[in-house]
C-alpha cells in the first residue's frame, strides 16, 4: 500500500474544505492529512526539504516522492481516481504558470475566505485520516 499523505495550513479555511472534500470521495481510503503546525506536519515537511514558513503551500507526499502548489493539487486529483483523473491533463502547462495561479488564490485565501483562529481538532469520524 503506498503512502499518500498531504500537508496542509491547518488554519486555512480553503484547506480545510480541500481536506473535507478528499475525505468524501476517497473511495480508496488512500490519503492521510497532517496540518504544517503540527510536530508531525513539521517533521514531514523538514524531512522533504520545504521550507513552511509562510504557510502558502499544499505538500503531497506520495511514497517517495514530494509535490508543492499546482502539481500537488493536480496529483492528489488524479489518485482520486475516476473522472478526476482528468486533471492531470493540466500538467502539459508550465509549472510557472500554473503556480502562478495557485499563487494568487494561495496570497489571498484569508482575506477571501477567512482564517481559523485556532488549529482545531478533527471531528472523531476523521481523526483516523490525520497523522499525530
Amino acid at each position: 500500500r503506498y503512502m499518500h499523505v498531504i500537508l496542509f495550513d491547518g488554519m486555512c479555511n480553503v484547506c480545510d474544505r480541500m481536506v473535507n472534500f478528499i475525505v468524501k470521495r476517497d473511495k480508496e481510503n488512500l490519503f492521510r492529512f497532517a496540518p504544517l503546525q503540527t510536530g508531525s506536519g513539521k517533521l514531514l515537511a523538514d524531512i522533504y526539504h520545504v521550507s513552511v514558513n509562510k504557510m502558502d503551500t499544499v505538500i503531497y507526499i506520495r511514497d517517495s516522492e514530494c509535490f508543492r502548489k499546482s502539481t500537488a493539487v493536480l496529483k492528489i486529483l488524479g489518485d482520486l481516481g475516476g473522472y478526476w483523473k482528468l486533471w492531470l491533463l493540466f500538467l502539459v502547462v508550465p509549472t510557472c504558470i500554473r503556480d502562478l495561479i495557485y499563487d494568487s488564490v494561495s496570497y489571498y485565501r484569508y482575506r477571501i475566505f477567512g482564517k481559523k483562529h485556532a488549529l482545531l481538532i478533527p471531528p472523531k469520524q476523521l481523526r483516523s485520516k490525520y497523522i499525530d
